[in-house]
Parts: structure tokens; C-alpha cells; sequence
């Protein structure tokens, strides 16, 4: 019994005290990366912009809907409806540079938001400015463009 309560005790604080790499999440053969659909599943607030193109990575919203926040009581739900947007089609409502930090819009218990488009690609809704006075707006879950990192937060 004694040996049991060590290596659970163990296990434990591996668990607690190593650096988690299994939960930055996965691209597929294509970039995209595998989240959850909808509002549920994984936790992924911190990325870093990838995409090499010099005017930037646009990050879109629907005209009539930005200033919106994707976690706010005011989010229209017409925007969680998953493979039924066109969103390359949408306003470019900002641009982020090479290197820049982007932090997620997340539901209120944590989980990313992931709308996947037409074409079944994933998007995800990000703060559209550094003091969120702004509104969402999504970019594309793809490593072209974006990169996960962990989040200061969690893993220091």
C-alpha cells in the first residue's frame, strides 16, 4: 500500500510539473489544425501569426457583425454555424504581422470556438485588438498562418 501511495505521488507530480505537449494541438498532412468543432472541446488561447505574407494575416468578420464579440451574449448564432460559411468572402477587418501574438476568443468555460467554412477548413475567432475594445474576427486554423504556443498561463 505504501509503494502504491509513492507512485501515485509520482505520477502525480509528473503530470503537474512537466511541460504538457500533447495539449498544443495537432496539424493534419494539410496544416489545418484538429480542434473540436462548435463550442466545446480543447483549450487553445495562445498563437503566434506564421503567414509570410508581407501586407499580413487577414483576419475577417462579416460587415454587419463587426465590434462583435464571439463570447459575448450579443454574438449572433448564425456565426457558430459550422460548414456553411464562405469566410474568405468576408471583410478583412484587420491585419496582424509575421510574429505577432494572437489570443483566442474562448467560450466561458475555456474551450475555442472552431468554425470550419464551406470547404470543411477550420477557423478560429481571435481578439481583433490588443485591448479587445473591438470586436472578434477569424483567421484561418492553419500552420501557414498561425502557430499554437503554449499559454503563459498554464505552463509558465
Amino acid at each position: 500500500m505504501k509503494l502504491l501511495k509513492i507512485v501515485l505521488i509520482a505520477v502525480i507530480s509528473l503530470v503537474l510539473i512537466c511541460t504538457p505537449s500533447w495539449a498544443i494541438p495537432k496539424t493534419n498532412t494539410n496544416g489545418d489544425y484538429i480542434l473540436p468543432t462548435g463550442r466545446n472541446g480543447s483549450r487553445q488561447i495562445s498563437w503566434i501569426v506564421t503567414d509570410k505574407d508581407p501586407q499580413g494575416l487577414n483576419c475577417r468578420m462579416l460587415r454587419q457583425y463587426q465590434g462583435i464579440s464571439m463570447d459575448g451574449i450579443d454574438a449572433p448564432e448564425i456565426l457558430y454555424k459550422d460548414n456553411y460559411h464562405t469566410i474568405t468572402n468576408w471583410s478583412v477587418m484587420t491585419t496582424f504581422k509575421t510574429g505577432r501574438k494572437l489570443e483566442a476568443v474562448t467560450t466561458q468555460f475555456g474551450n475555442n470556438f472552431v468554425l470550419r467554412d464551406k470547404q470543411g477548413k477550420p477557423w478560429i475567432p481571435v481578439e481583433s485588438s490588443r485591448d479587445r475594445s473591438k470586436g472578434s474576427c477569424f483567421v484561418r486554423a492553419n500552420l501557414q498562418f498561425i502557430k499554437a504556443i503554449p499559454d503563459p498561463d498554464i505552463y509558465g
